[in-house]
């Protein structure tokens, strides 16, 4: 099967080194992006596979580069700026890291050294402002080809703005901020439809950071020892992460919560 795919795998690999995907133009109309998205889960499952198989064939640079190529292409689905896109990327992302953390023990240690340039010139995911600008340029052509009047959409520019500018924070801080936004606009039904589908996310984004955070520090435990651990800074209170044994290596826990439940990284497989 992964014979069968080798040239899609590639040009993952080859896209992960350009730092900014270009998309057609939607008009106000979804499908186009959700077909590609559905082309997205497919290509991560590819990657991961590949990952496994290079690992298991002893190419340990070769099964880090096809998880790089996953957080990659995760970015790049996300530069839609596009909710149900960022859903997607944020899930492929989630994955990437997984993988990563996964085979770490099994990297030679020059190859983690690199890890953290390697991480940095991955493409960037459009920060929470470049984000909600781009939902709000969507939302103002698909309310125009619906034939509806676009004042209504247009009146929220501002909603969006503030909103993108608060994307960051954690995840009840930007709850209140996005109440107190909805409340300055409680005439207009689309802002209170749009206010409950932007908490889960956020909260889910919010937890990526985390995890991307518990990733750099496994990479530094890996080069430099445990004593990295103390030096780490969970974003929920500035505290180290804390450390568990696992089955096969150990997990490194954080206190922000997602779902209610703390979000984790665990290293080896």
């Amino acid at each position: 099967m992964l014979k069968s795919h080798r040239e899609i795998i590639d040009l993952l690999l080859a896209a992960a080194s350009k730092p900014q995907a270009t998309w057609p133009e939607l008009n106000g109309d979804i499908q186009p992006a959700l077909n590609v998205l559905n082309s997205t889960r497919r290509a991560a499952s590819y990657l991961w596979l590949q990952s496994r198989y290079d690992l298991s064939q002893n190419q340990p640079k070769q099964a880090m580069d096809d998880a790089l190529a996953m957080i990659a292409l995760g970015r790049h689905a996300a530069q839609r700026n596009l909710l149900v896109c960022r859903l997607v990327a944020d899930g492929v992302e989630n994955i990437g890291i997984d993988r990563i953390a996964a085979i770490l023990p099994s990297l030679p240690k020059e190859l983690v050294k690199t890890l953290p340039d390697r991480i940095a010139k991955l493409p960037p995911m459009p920060d929470g402002k470049t984000f909600m600008a781009g939902e709000f340029a969507f939302a103002q052509k698909t309310i125009r080809a619906q034939k509806v009047p676009g004042a209504l959409i247009d009146v929220l520019g501002p909603f969006y703005q503030n909103i993108g500018e608060a994307w960051s924070l954690p995840p009840a801080e930007f709850s209140d901020k996005l109440d107190a936004e909805v409340a300055k606009m409680m005439l207009n039904p689309f802002a209170k439809t749009i206010a409950p589908s932007l908490k889960r996310p956020q909260e889910t984004e919010y937890a990526l950071q985390a995890k991307r955070a518990l990733l750099n520090t496994a990479i530094d435990m890996t080069t430099s020892g445990e004593a990295a651990l103390t030096k780490s800074k969970d974003p929920e209170g500035g505290q180290p992460f804390t450390s568990k044994p696992a089955p096969h290596g150990y997990t490194l826990v954080s206190k922000v919560r997602r779902s209610d439940k703390p979000v984790t990284l665990t290293i080896g497989e």
